[in-house]
């Protein structure tokens, strides 16, 4: 979590978001008790969609993909594995 994001979150008392560990219980049909516990199931999210998403971009840049579209590319590919998998198990908002 970003600076900004913890300073923001002392001034409002928003919650953490858990959407990514939300997603991985469903995937993996586990129930998290703890904070502690959705925590590592987030860490472990985001960690995955990253590895995931390094295959990808070594296909591109081996293939020769690479400008300031291929980044583009890469950004939207991210955000496909993200809401492709908290939309399939109901867990995210469609954007509509």
């Amino acid at each position: 979590m970003t600076l900004g994001e913890n300073l923001e979150q002392s001034f409002t008392h928003r919650l953490n978001l858990y959407v990514p560990a939300r997603t991985l219980e469903r995937l993996i049909g586990v129930k998290a008790g703890t904070n502690t516990e959705l925590y590592g199931l987030s860490m472990a999210t985001h960690y995955g969609h990253g590895a995931a998403a390094a295959v990808i971009g070594v296909v591109m840049a081996w293939r020769g993909i690479r400008s300031p579209f291929a980044d583009f590319m890469f950004v939207s590919m991210r955000l496909l594995i993200d809401q492709t998998l908290e939309n399939s198990t109901g867990v995210g908002a469609l954007p509509w």
